[in-house]
């Protein structure tokens, strides 16, 4: 892993490629089937942290990843995802 972090290499991603420190969208690069189904370009990998940013105690970044969703983040979307990696990664 390169230690890279989503801030700096990858919002507003739905993914952190950790050997690339690279984001990875829907549409955005080449296909690889059915697990591209988790992809909706909703930023999952920012509100997947903000958990554990609170079990972490970085109550600053943790307002500040809020505020970028309440900017940031849209569901109005017409794309088909995975239903259940959707809610794991938002409810959970």
């Amino acid at each position: 892993m390169c230690g890279c972090g989503l801030q700096e290499n990858a919002y507003p991603a739905d993914e952190l490629m950790p050997l690339s420190c690279r984001g990875r969208w829907r549409d955005r690069e080449p296909s690889r089937g059915d697990i591209d189904d988790t992809l909706g370009n909703f930023s999952l990998t920012l509100i997947d942290a903000l958990d554990t940013l609170v079990v972490l105690g970085d109550l600053q970044e943790f307002e500040r990843a809020v505020k970028l969703v309440i900017r940031d983040v849209t569901f109005d979307s017409d794309v088909i995802v995975s239903v259940f990696e959707t809610n794991i990664r938002v409810l959970g």
